[in-house]
Formats: C-alpha cells, sequence, structure tokens
C-alpha cells in the first residue's frame, strides 16, 4: 500500500493543472494508510478546496460526526462535481456507521450515483430504502432515463403510480426522456396526454420540446412541426433544433429550410444554424447547397 501511495504521489507531483477530484484521492490515499498529517497538508496546499474536500478530510482524520443535513450537503456536491469515489466514501461512511438511510440521505445517494453514472448502485439504494417519497422514486426514474435504462424507468413510473405516489411535472420529464430514448411514440404520447387529463400537470416546455424530438427522431416531422405551432409558449432553439435534428436524420430538406428561419431569428450569431443546414444538405446528397451554404457563413464572418 506504502508502495502505490509513493507512486501516486509521483506521478501526483509531476502533474499539471491538477483538479479537486486529483487532490481530494491524493488525500484519501494518505489518510487510508493513516498518514492523517500529510494528508493535513496537502489539504491546506490545496489551490481550491470545496465542501467535498473540506468535510471529507474532518470525516476521515477528526472522527468528526456529520449530522443529516452535512452529509446531505457533501452528498450533493459530489454529484454536482463528480467526484464518485468521495461520494462512496460517504456512502461507506453511513453504512459503517450505521446511520439510518432517510429518505433524504437515501434519494441524495440516488442521485450521486445517477449523475456519476453508476446507474445499478443507484437502484441498489433505491431498492433498500424503507421509505420512498416523490423525490425518491422521480431521482430514480430520471436516472434510468438517462443511462439507458428506459423501459425499467417506465416500469419504475408504473410501480410508483402502484405505491400511491402522485407524479408531478419533474417526474414526467424523467418519464417522456425515456420514451425518446427508446423510440416509443405511442407511449410517450400517452404520457403527454396523462399529464393533463389524469393529473392536471401544466405543461412546461421541456415537456413539449420531449415529445417534439420524440416524433422529430421518429420520422414524423410534420406532426413535431404541429406541436411546435400549437403551443401554448413561444418555442426555443432547443425546440427548433430538435425539429432540425430530425430533418438531419430522415432528409428533409424543405422542412429544413423553415427551421433555419426561425433558429436565426432566435440566434441570429450562430453559425451552427448554418451548419445544421449544411449537414442536411449533404445527408441529401445536395454537395452544392451545402458548400454555398458554408461558404455564405464564411463571407459574412470575414
Amino acid at each position: 500500500m506504502c508502495g502505490r501511495i509513493a507512486d501516486s504521489r509521483l506521478l501526483f507531483d509531476d502533474g499539471i493543472d491538477l483538479d479537486v477530484v486529483s487532490w481530494n484521492s491524493m488525500i484519501s490515499g494518505y489518510v487510508r494508510i493513516g498518514n492523517t498529517s500529510t494528508a493535513k497538508k496537502l489539504f491546506d496546499e490545496m489551490p481550491e478546496r470545496n465542501l467535498v474536500s473540506w468535510m471529507f478530510l474532518r470525516m476521515q482524520t477528526e472522527q468528526v460526526k456529520p449530522n443529516e443535513i452535512t452529509l446531505v450537503s457533501v452528498l450533493s456536491a459530489c454529484a454536482h462535481l463528480g467526484v464518485l469515489e468521495q461520494g462512496k466514501w460517504v456512502h461507506g461512511y453511513l453504512k459503517s456507521n450505521k446511520v439510518e438511510l432517510s429518505v433524504f440521505l437515501g434519494t441524495s445517494l440516488i442521485d450521486m450515483y445517477a449523475k456519476c453514472g453508476e446507474v445499478s448502485l443507484a437502484l441498489e439504494v433505491f431498492n433498500e430504502m424503507g421509505v420512498r417519497n416523490l423525490l425518491a422514486w422521480t431521482t430514480m426514474i430520471k436516472g434510468l432515463a438517462m443511462h439507458g435504462g428506459d423501459m425499467e424507468a417506465l416500469s419504475l413510473f408504473s410501480d410508483m403510480e402502484r405505491a400511491g405516489i402522485v407524479p408531478d411535472d419533474i417526474t414526467f420529464i424523467g418519464v417522456l426522456c425515456a420514451c425518446t430514448h427508446a423510440g416509443l411514440v405511442d407511449q410517450g404520447r400517452q404520457f403527454f396526454d396523462l399529464m393533463t387529463t389524469k393529473y392536471s400537470i401544466t405543461r412546461k416546455i421541456e415537456h413539449y420540446g420531449c415529445m417534439v424530438d420524440l416524433l422529430a427522431r421518429n420520422g414524423l416531422l410534420d406532426k413535431a412541426k404541429y406541436l411546435i405551432q400549437s403551443m401554448p409558449m413561444e418555442p426555443d432553439a432547443l425546440i427548433w433544433g430538435a425539429l432540425m435534428t430530425g430533418c438531419r436524420f430522415h432528409r428533409n430538406v424543405e422542412l429544413a429550410e423553415d427551421v433555419v428561419k426561425h433558429l436565426i431569428q432566435l440566434e441570429p450569431g450562430n453559425g451552427g444554424v448554418y451548419v445544421l443546414l449544411a449537414n442536411v444538405y449533404a445527408a441529401s446528397g445536395r454537395q452544392e447547397e451545402a458548400r454555398k451554404v458554408g461558404n455564405g457563413w464564411m463571407k459574412k464572418e470575414s
């Protein structure tokens, strides 16, 4: 172990622009071999410290017993920064100290694991929780939806309904994302309707964005455009961009030319709009038009 820490320190000392994760990992290594004085010295030398760094060191070297609010804050910071190892350490701390997994701690662990890409670990925590509120269910559904567990997310939504938990608008974002990733057009439409007919939830621009993306990806471009035109709020560039992506994939040049007009109105200085149109032309075998669009934008820039 000491040999490995020495090798790690050599690499650490040779590193350039080390991030917070690198510093935390090095500190953790010294703590694990009982060299707390070097761990503290490194902490003092850190050019940038955050809540994770500070709390992580204190919990390991000073036997500080943090309360639930502090632990939730540390886990939230781990999720935001993507520092999986520190998040795992906190989870291990909870287990070794037999800290009861409250709904708030459990949900924070689920969120941390999901945002760090460890969905299976998030699901383990979810299944271990004795009490689950709406936030716990929603966090798990969104985590599955964002990491390829589309059918599992939809199955979990059904379990949530059977458990008597009423979904909110954020839950439906996760559900609609799952439908989009899985290409489930009919189910996506059913959930979109369910929001208003069963739960009286006001749809937000994010829900319309999911539906436009779902329809456009599956070649239902006219229906996607109709949905945009029927929105109760002004569509943003993300909405039109989703339709544009569908135009490229399904080689619909005519509609792409119309969509570009809306994107230019919203983002007149965004050269990416012209790149998108050029890509649609290229995908449709219209290389000359693609070159003209690209050359036209380059002249504008110069």
